[in-house]
């Protein structure tokens, strides 16, 4: 027999050792695995516990139980999210009432918006949905105070923090005075 076969025969009998298929008692007498389970046995079991007996006493000292009677409700993983402590470096604000929502249109004025997208940070999927709010001017914009921008804010569902962030106030006043960025999709706000 050449070398050849004598080597791929030393081969297969090592990767069997390696991985336990040939076990203690020669070929085909164990099953995969079972030298892990004769290495590692399983942990003795726990002792049973008995109930302490029920006296008036014992009752009034008895500690409270681990879990309540109900387990509490999962929640969805949008809920989740919501739930979750804002990221570091963004104040928590309050939620702030209708009294304080921004000029509002139902239409563009003249039948044409501004290019919302030129705000650093607002792209086409926002810019949309500042529409549907009723924002189509920079000047709408500018023309927001600090509640009128936390309200647009807490209303942008997943954008929120995305308008005081990017300070949308400070860009669309500079924007709506005939100011326009160096490249298309605005200048980042600095500070």
């Amino acid at each position: 027999m050449s070398i050849g076969f004598w080597l791929f025969l030393w081969i297969v009998a090592a990767w069997a050792l390696a991985f336990g298929l040939l076990g203690r008692g020669g070929v085909g007498t164990s099953k995969i695995g079972s030298s892990v389970a004769t290495r590692y046995p399983p942990p003795p079991a726990a002792p049973a516990r008995t109930a302490p007996p029920a006296t008036p006493a014992a009752a009034a000292t008895a500690p409270a139980p681990l879990m309540s009677a109900a387990p509490a409700p999962l929640m969805s993983p949008a809920a989740a999210l919501q739930a979750d402590a804002p990221a570091a470096g963004h104040p928590v604000t309050p939620p702030v009432g209708d009294e304080h929502k921004p000029e509002l249109l139902s239409a563009p004025r003249e039948g044409k918006g501004d290019d919302l997208e030129l705000i650093w940070g607002v792209g086409p999927k926002l810019a949309e949905m500042l529409n549907r709010l009723g924002v189509y001017h920079f000047s709408q914009i500018a023309s927001w105070t600090e509640a009128n921008l936390h309200w647009v804010d807490q209303n942008l569902g997943a954008f929120k923090g995305r308008a005081v962030r990017d300070q949308w106030i400070e860009q669309a006043t500079k924007l709506a005075a005939g100011w326009r960025p160096e490249n298309s999709i605005g200048d980042k706000p600095t500070g």
